[in-house]
């Protein structure tokens, strides 16, 4: 349920360099005693608000790798009810119940992170090799549903697939031209 170790490491070294030059000039400069994962925190949300930043770090940069660029910029930060495993992703609903992705994790199992399934939380999802794939900064996990929040999640999740509105790749979407990715 992770993609290739190497794709992942390329874009965690991108993905980090790019939201370090948000952090810093549009924050400020990092002190010793910052959390990694709120400097990252907070530099996403800076840009999911101005997508325009990025053009300002390829700027700076001076290079574009298009996979890894082509990646963040097509990240989608929002609230998402994680709801269980299977062997080949994890079972991601949009917090208003409109669609359904199966993720992957990018180095390690989303699972892992968030101590289990049955978790409303904030993540980035992005799009990495006709994958979709959460980018790693996992914020505000809610409490764990309960067994009737469970219940009504594999509910809204059933008709989801019945409208098949239940998306595995990236790919098999790019047709729909809907929600806040422009196709998911």
């Amino acid at each position: 349920m992770m993609i290739n170790s190497e794709l992942a490491d390329s874009f965690m070294r991108r993905y980090s360099d790019f939201l370090m030059f948000v952090y810093e000039e549009y924050i400020g400069t990092i002190q010793e005693e910052d959390s990694i994962l709120i400097i990252l925190g907070l530099a996403r949300e800076i840009y999911d608000e101005d997508r325009d930043i990025f053009d300002d770090f390829i700027e700076a940069d001076g290079k574009t790798i298009p996979i890894l660029d082509d990646a963040i910029q097509s990240l989608n930060v929002s609230y998402w009810v994680y709801l269980k495993d299977t062997t080949k992703y994890s079972l991601f609903i949009d917090a208003d119940g409109d669609y359904a992705c199966a993720v992957q994790g990018l180095t390690d199992p989303i699972k892992d992170i968030c101590g289990g399934t049955g978790v409303c939380l904030r993540t980035g999802i992005i799009v990495l090799d006709d994958y979709f794939v959460s980018d790693g900064i996992i914020q505000e996990v809610a409490d764990r549903l309960n067994k009737s929040q469970r219940q009504k999640c594999n509910d809204v999740y059933k008709e989801i697939k019945q409208e098949k509105l239940f998306f595995k790749k990236p790919s098999q979407i790019e047709q729909l031209k809907v929600g806040s990715w422009g196709w998911c």
